[in-house]
């Protein structure tokens, strides 16, 4: 059942944004975003304006969850009042 995972996604992830911000610290944000639009380009196809777009908009993205600007706590507690406890086994890793 995959909602069992999401506190082992949660730590492995913890991992990954650690060696991320390490990266940004050792270089800098431009070489770490550039080696990850090459990683979209590889991985995905993608053309390289758009790898380059999905690059910044990832870092972007990080550093508002690090501010806690998407307050996932906050909007976990809003479904659970909305909705109640729903154990889904639908999506999700």
């Amino acid at each position: 059942m995959a909602h069992f995972r999401r506190p082992y996604v949660a730590f492995k992830m913890s991992k990954e944004a650690y060696h991320l911000q390490c990266a940004r610290n050792e270089y800098n944000d431009r070489l770490v975003t550039n080696k990850l639009a090459d990683k979209y380009m590889k991985r995905d196809g993608i053309n390289e304006v758009d790898a380059f777009q999905r690059a910044a908009q990832y870092i972007q993205d990080f550093d508002n969850t690090v501010k806690n600007n998407f307050d996932f706590k906050g909007m976990r507690h809003e479904l659970r009042h909305e909705f109640g406890k729903i154990v889904t086994t639908t999506g999700g890793w």
